[in-house]
């Protein structure tokens, strides 16, 4: 593949992980944080340590950019990369949730992804464990080809598939059963696994999630019962995103995995308690 201008805006594990990869692979790469272009990177798989360089000139110009930033922070980057985003040939957002699209409607070229990172903590004062990235791309969305054909260049594992709304509602079910638990009891993955009214209260709100998929159109070639047991049962120990986010003070992804699915089960007819207390729960706190 010819070498692209690409753009990675977020500068936590999943951005500098991107970076990394599609540097390694040949691409020209910028990594953009809070307080602008950062200058390289570290990946950490395992004992294999994977470093890159990284662009900073303040007139690059990506061909692809990707945001790899949480929900909460996607309008404000849109609105002020905007310029640059629509100059690209395709934007590819890896937020959790439902309504990406419809909450930056004025990005051109937009392309979704829907992000699997498999790690595990080491300890609780080390950083993750890097283990494996898998993004699942619209089959149907003709850009999305050679984004993942870069993505998959970069030794990123990619799934281009035509049920795309099956890939986003089977995260949600993984993002609701696992996120709002672990930061109402602070409970590692592990110790949902192990106790039982949080673990219950985990598939209550998975099943919920297939009643609202299942209403819009949705068809689950798996059970939620058995997509939660599945993640689960491999044992892994580690904090989920929004507990993190609760950890570090920052604002949790209530919207796009809570509220968004709300009104949409509203919109529907369908009666979804444990996800309302789920987020009655987290707006205490």
């Amino acid at each position: 593949m010819d070498k692209s201008n690409v753009l990675v805006i977020g500068p936590g594990a999943v951005g500098i992980g991107i970076a990394v990869l599609v540097a390694r692979a040949g691409h020209n790469v910028q990594l953009l944080g809070r307080s602008g272009p950062l200058g390289n990177g570290r990946l950490s798989f395992g004992e294999v340590t994977r470093e890159a360089s990284f662009n900073t000139a303040e007139d690059f110009m990506p061909h692809l950019a990707i945001i790899t930033s949480k929900a909460y922070d996607l309008k404000s980057i849109v609105a002020n990369y905007l310029g640059i985003f629509n100059r690209c040939e395709s934007v590819l957002c890896l937020q959790n949730g439902l309504g990406i699209r419809e909450s930056v409607p004025e990005l051109k070229n937009f392309v979704q992804g829907v992000l699997y990172v498999s790690a595990e903590r080491r300890s609780v004062n080390e950083a993750y464990w890097w283990i494996r990235m898998k993004i699942v791309l619209d089959k149907n969305d003709p850009k999305s080809e050679k984004v993942g054909a870069l993505l998959a260049e970069a030794g990123i594992d990619i799934d281009r598939t035509a049920d795309f709304g099956e890939a986003v509602f089977r995260k949600l079910i993984i993002n609701i059963a696992l996120n709002p638990v672990s930061t109402i009891y602070r409970y590692s993955s592990k110790q949902i696994a192990e106790n039982a009214p949080a673990r219950e209260r985990a598939y209550a709100a998975a099943r919920e999630v297939q009643k609202i998929g299942e209403a819009a159109g949705v068809t689950f070639r798996h059970s939620s019962d058995d997509i939660v047991k599945s993640m689960l049962d491999r044992g892994n120990d580690f904090h989920s995103s929004m507990l993190q986010d609760l950890e570090a003070n920052r604002p949790l992804e209530i919207e796009t995995i809570l509220e968004e699915p709300l009104r949409v089960a509203a919109r529907n007819g369908i009666a979804v308690p444990e996800i309302t207390s789920l987020r009655n729960d987290l707006m205490k706190r």
